[in-house]
């Protein structure tokens, strides 16, 4: 789909491949950030942590939906301009891995440096700043 300035691609959470990656890069062109719409419920903010992972090393936002709303939903209902203005309820999908963190808690305390630096490395963000939310998870208000 194309909205004045935007492509869309719809893929399920669990469809967004790196080749659809490669794809939108190739679309949008170097720089230009990426909007990722997954539903605003619980699968969809999975999705989007997914979404970060497999789109690491492109600029890419996280656009805010309503849990039970999705692209298509807003475009029926509210038509192009509506979807327009939620394409502009954004915020870096690097703060998914804020989302990411209490996973990583949950894991084998021996796998956190292999799954901080992983996470660290699809997102772009330092090592430290992972840690940091890692711990965060696993001891609230202890490491600060």
């Amino acid at each position: 789909m194309s909205l004045a300035g935007h492509v869309g691609l719809a893929a399920g959470g669990t469809a967004l491949t790196a080749d659809h990656a490669a794809r939108l890069r190739a679309v949008t062109g170097p720089g230009r950030p990426l909007h990722v719409a997954y539903d605003g419920d619980p699968a969809g903010q999975a999705a989007t942590v997914r979404a970060a992972l497999i789109l690491a090393g492109a600029p890419a936002m996280q656009v805010f939906l309503a849990p039970g709303e999705d692209p298509a939903s807003i475009l029926n209902g509210y038509g192009p301009r509506g979807l327009r203005r939620a394409l502009t309820q954004t915020r870096p999908l690097v703060d998914a891995a804020r989302h990411v963190a209490p996973l990583i808690a949950s894991a084998a305390p021996s796998e956190y440096a292999r799954l901080t630096a992983l996470v660290a490395a699809y997102t772009g963000l330092p090592a430290d700043t992972v840690t940091g939310l890692v711990l965060d998870a696993v001891a609230p208000d202890t490491h600060r």
